[in-house]
């Protein structure tokens, strides 16, 4: 289930202390962060945790807001529990985190990126094209590792309009039901 961080500060940040040192954790943007600072604001970020039924914390999820533009310009996740019985619900709380971006507080665009040497990247190259996103640059060199060398970074844009369309199109059954959910218009996008 995907839930505010806030009232799992504790659990998030316990997580993370006990991430530093897991190499499968060596692309995540925080690395050299003592604790997370979880604000009960959402001015600045959106912060989600994924959470089982036992309210056990799985991942981590955060979106950095533009006000200005109205976009999102930084996207942060993190998985802390591997067991593949997490696997469906950690996918399916990414998935609601991007329906709650795009057809709740309708954010025009995100922008992120990832480490180009993570093995995430293939993924997240597949969910952009999914949904009609681009690859919008590659900076050399540009992130610090945990342990002090430097990757590239694939920088993607995903815009609302793409996004929703694409998402009617692969996934009606639960567009149907966000339109419910966030009382949206029939088409409204």
């Amino acid at each position: 289930m995907l839930k505010r961080a806030y009232p799992y500060s504790i659990q998030v940040n316990s997580h993370i202390v006990n991430s530093y040192d897991d190499p499968e954790n060596i692309f995540f943007q925080e690395q050299y962060s003592d604790l997370i600072t979880i604000e009960a604001s959402t001015w600045k970020s959106h912060q989600f945790v994924s959470v089982d039924k036992s309210e056990n914390v799985i991942g981590y999820f955060s979106a950095g807001i533009f006000q200005k533009g109205h976009l999102i310009n930084n996207i942060e996740t993190i998985r802390f529990l591997k067991d593949p019985k997490y696997n469906i619900t950690f996918s399916k709380d990414f998935a609601e985190f991007f329906e709650f971006l795009f057809l709740y507080l309708k954010y025009r665009k995100i922008e992120f990126g990832v480490a180009s040497i993570s093995p995430n990247r293939e993924w997240y190259r597949k969910y952009v094209k999914k949904y009609e996103g681009r690859i919008i640059g590659v900076l050399s060199d540009h992130f610090l590792l945990i342990d002090n060398s430097f990757s590239d970074y694939e920088m993607y844009e995903l815009s609302r309009e793409n996004f929703c369309n694409n998402y009617k199109k692969f996934h009606s059954k639960r567009y149907d039901c966000c339109v419910k959910k966030y009382s949206l218009k029939n088409g409204d996008k």
